[in-house]
């Protein structure tokens, strides 16, 4: 659950997949951030990072899921 005003350290992670389904990288790490909708939007934004510096842009399409409808609207 992401709650408004609740600050601190968080931990994100996120897992990069093909088309199949078959993992093609995961990641964990923690941070220190403002708020927790912001946890969100870092955490996509790492993937989105991860994504291009690997260089699957070329080779794959990007869906981005989350449950924060805040971070992906």
């Amino acid at each position: 659950m992401t709650v408004r005003g609740c600050f601190g350290i968080a931990g994100i992670g996120g897992i990069l997949c093909d088309h199949l389904g078959f993992v093609l990288t995961s990641f964990s790490k923690c941070i220190v951030i403002a708020d927790s909708p912001d946890v969100e939007i870092y955490t996509i934004s790492e993937e989105i990072h991860m994504f291009v510096e690997f260089g699957w842009m070329k080779t794959h399409k990007l869906t981005i899921e989350s449950d924060s409808l805040l971070a992906v609207n």
